[in-house]
């Protein structure tokens, strides 16, 4: 279950509930005057495969790199742009 944060309307006194998800918002518990549910802030970590700090970090030895990608590199020959003459 989530914690709510809530500002009453009357009072502008704050307070935090831990409720299910969809439940109705609560009286406030100093004044019983209506509430509002407040947006807050979620702190999202990114791990694993699949996110660009952890694919495309260079670093000195090329270990971050998977061996997958060290020899489709390889085989791909480079192809040199030749300048078009006039």
């Amino acid at each position: 279950m989530p914690i709510y944060e809530y500002r009453c309307t009357r009072c502008d006194h704050r307070f935090e509930r831990l409720q299910p998800v969809g439940s109705p918002p609560e009286a406030c518990p100093r004044c019983g005057g209506a509430t509002r549910r407040l947006l807050g802030s979620v702190g999202l970590v990114f791990r694993g495969s699949g996110f660009y700090t952890t694919d495309y970090r260079r670093s000195g030895d090329g270990a971050s790199r998977s061996e997958g990608d060290r020899t489709e590199s390889k085989a791909e020959p480079k192809k040199e742009s030749k300048p078009a003459s006039a």
